[in-house]
């Protein structure tokens, strides 16, 4: 082959291999692991010396991990679920920062601040089970992940019971026909595949409207085994005879299982 062909031959696999190199995606799902970890590491490592239940000191915190993940938003990855979780992760840093902020002082509040860390532990869990992130801290990791499998099983429960305790399960009946007072009964199985030692409640009564014209603060359920029955018995005041429906609100903060 004279060496004119030869070397034109050349330049177009050159030319073909670096055009292939140019085009190959460049993914970033290690990368963002390896910031998550150190992010976490460095949250953690000042956490042990440094920590204060401030919001000051939660807004500094947050800014550690943002300051390694922040930037992966906008980049590629080779498995879109892992992006997805890692979007969500920023998201909520980011809300975490912006809640604690100085500035944001009508908005803030200590039981809004647990709602974004338990959320983190959640994700931090969905992250750790699609890809392991080698922090040093394997200890407070696994407290971590432990807490996220714990979030994710109170809302599994809190589910269920919001269908256990559909107001359409409860029976309403009158001790006489002008009476104001309404026995509202029901018995309710426990079909959540766990133990329920301790599951607080408000009961209200609405009109047809939606309007709340009776609550009773204080029912509770305890020591409840899968697969068996528990019965809620309460009297509402109903002098205007306007009731339409019973509602259950749960507690998700006092609830107890196993």
């Amino acid at each position: 082959m004279p060496k004119k062909i030869l070397f034109a031959v050349l330049i177009v696999i050159s030319l073909f291999l670096c055009s292939s190199a140019v085009n190959k995606a460049i993914t970033y799902d290690n990368d963002f692991i390896i910031s998550l970890a150190k992010g976490l590491d460095k949250r953690w490592e000042d956490a042990a010396s440094n920590y204060e239940d401030t919001r000051a000191y939660y807004e500094k915190a947050t800014q550690f991990e943002l300051s390694e993940v922040g930037r992966y938003k906008e980049k590629t990855f080779k498995d879109n679920k892992l992006k997805k979780l890692a979007i969500e992760y920023i998201d909520v840093l980011e809300d975490s920062k912006k809640l604690t902020s100085k500035d944001n002082d009508y908005y803030y509040s200590s039981d809004s601040w647990v709602e974004y860390r338990k959320k983190r532990y959640e994700l931090i869990l969905d992250i750790h089970s699609r890809k392991k992130i080698p922090v040093h801290d394997t200890r407070n990791l696994r407290d971590i992940l432990d807490i996220g499998i714990k979030v994710k099983q109170t809302k599994e429960i809190i589910q269920a019971l919001k269908k256990i305790f559909k107001g359409n399960n409860f029976t309403i009946s009158k001790s006489s026909e002008n009476s104001d007072e309404l026995n509202c009964s029901g018995t309710f199985e426990n079909t959540t595949n766990y133990y329920l030692r301790y599951v607080p409640m408000t009961i209200v009564a609405c009109n047809k409207n939606g309007k709340v014209f009776f609550s009773t603060h204080y029912a509770v359920i305890t020591e409840w085994r899968e697969g068996t029955t528990k019965e809620l018995n309460l009297t509402v005041y109903d002098p205007n005879h306007e009731f339409n429906e019973i509602k259950v609100s749960l507690d998700e903060k006092y609830l107890q299982f196993r």
